[in-house]
């Protein structure tokens, strides 16, 4: 699972070095704008809300504010492209969320 990281306030703002995975580390699956995770990487990107519904993976339950410091960092960032950011997102959201049976 990866590590959540620990975001600074200015990082949050001002995100120069998000930490998003490498394009490298990150599986394939999330590369596909059909995947699940993926669309809900965009969903936050485009207006900062999703519909999909996911739960916390219980053993993260007291890292949710680092989690959501880091997903917005990492999709506020300039510096990687616009599809390594959505890869990036919906690899970590997979890692740190669970989806909900519809």
């Amino acid at each position: 699972m990866l590590a959540v990281p620990k975001i600074s306030d200015a990082d949050v703002v001002f995100p120069a070095n998000p930490p998003i995975p490498k394009e490298e580390d990150i599986p394939k699956q999330f590369w596909d704008y059909e995947n699940i995770f993926n669309q809900t990487a965009s969903d936050l990107f485009n207006s900062g809300k999703t519909t999909t519904s996911m739960t916390l993976k219980s053993e993260l339950g007291e890292d949710f504010e680092d989690i959501r410091r880091a997903l917005r960092a990492c999709l506020g960032s300039f510096g990687p492209s616009h599809e390594h950011k959505l890869a990036g997102v919906a690899y970590m959201l997979s890692e740190w969320f669970t989806l909900d049976e519809c």
